[in-house]
C-alpha cells in the first residue's frame, strides 16, 4: 500500500485513501507490539513506538512525512471493558457546561501526556500528526486530539471508525470547534448509537462517513436517511444472521473493523 499523498501533504480535507490507510493503522493496534511493528514497517513506517498505561495503548508510527497516532480499540480486557462502562458524565477541564464520559476522559488524560512527551522526545512536532482508532480507540483519539495544543503539535484531523459517543452537547459541540474530525460509521453498527442519547450523550456535529447497507458511501446523511437505512440492515440482518439464535448480530458483526476497512477499499475501487 502506496503512502497517502493527503496524509504526505497534510490535508485536513476528506481523503479516502487516507482513510483507508489509517483503518488500516488501527487495524494493526489490536496487535502485540512485534506483531505490530513489522504490520507497520511494511505499511512504509520507519519507526513504530509503544504507548501504554494501564493496558490503555497506542502506536506512535513514524512515516517519512507525517506520523500516525493509533489507538487501540476495546479489547476482552478487564481495564477496557471497565472503561466502557465507566459512562458517569464528568466535568472536562475547567468548561462549566461540556461533561465528559468518565472512563474515557480518565484512559485519554493517561495517554495523552505520554504522547505528548514522545512527540517532543522525537521531534516530531514538525510533522502532520494524525490520530486515529476504532470503537473505544476513535474516542481516545478525539479526546487526545483536544489537549495536542498543550504538547506544542498540530493535528491536521483525527479518523475514527465505529467511535460511540462521548459526552454531552457542550462537549460535542467544543470537539466540533476544535478538531477536524470524519467519522465512519458502518450501517447497523451498535457502538456508534453509544451511550445513549437518553442518557445525555450527543455527537460532535463533524463530518461523517457513513456506509450504507448496501455498501454506498454517504456523507452527513440526514437523521431519516441514516435511521432507515440503520432500521432495514438491522431487520435484514435478523432474519439472515440471528434467525436460529434471536439476536441482531449484525448489529455487532458490523462492528468490526476489518468491515470498516473493506467497506473503504470497496469505495475506492468502485
Amino acid at each position: 500500500m502506496s503512502l497517502p499523498s493527503a496524509l504526505e501533504n497534510g490535508s485536513i480535507e476528506l481523503d479516502i485513501s487516507a482513510a483507508r490507510f489509517l483503518a488500516q493503522a488501527s487495524q494493526f493496534s489490536y496487535k502485540p507490539p512485534h506483531i505490530a511493528q513489522q504490520l507497520y514497517f511494511i505499511l512504509g513506517a520507519k519507526r513504530v513506538c509503544s504507548i501504554e498505561r494501564l493496558n490503555h495503548f497506542a502506536y506512535a508510527v513514524c512515516f517519512p512525512k507525517f506520523i500516525v497516532i493509533a489507538f487501540r480499540g476495546t479489547e476482552k480486557d478487564y481495564e477496557d471493558i471497565l472503561t466502557d462502562l465507566d459512562f458517569e458524565l464528568v466535568r472536562y477541564l475547567d468548561q462549566k457546561d461540556s461533561y465528559v464520559h468518565k472512563g474515557f476522559y480518565k484512559a485519554a488524560k493517561l495517554l495523552n501526556a505520554e504522547i505528548g512527551n514522545l512527540v517532543k522526545q522525537e521531534d516530531w512536532c514538525n510533522r502532520p500528526i494524525y490520530f486515529t482508532g476504532h470503537s473505544l480507540g476513535g474516542a481516545l483519539a478525539q479526546l487526545c486530539a483536544l489537549k495536542s495544543e498543550d504538547y506544542y503539535y498540530q493535528i491536521p484531523a483525527v479518523y475514527s471508525y465505529g467511535a460511540p459517543r462521548i459526552g454531552n452537547q457542550n462537549m460535542a459541540d467544543l470537539i466540533s470547534y476544535q478538531i477536524i474530525h470524519f467519522r465512519f460509521v458502518n450501517g447497523a453498527d451498535i457502538v456508534p448509537a453509544l451511550p445513549l442519547y437518553s442518557m445525555g450523550y450527543q455527537h460532535a456535529q463533524t463530518h461523517e462517513v457513513y456506509f450504507s447497507r448496501h455498501g454506498e458511501l454517504w456523507k452527513d446523511p440526514n437523521w431519516f436517511k441514516r435511521s432507515y437505512d440503520q432500521l432495514m440492515d438491522s431487520a435484514r440482518g435478523f432474519v439472515l444472521d440471528g434467525f436460529k439464535i434471536k439476536l441482531p448480530v449484525r448489529r455487532f458483526t458490523r462492528h468490526r473493523i476489518s468491515e470498516y476497512r473493506d467497506r473503504i477499499k470497496a469505495a475506492l475501487n468502485g
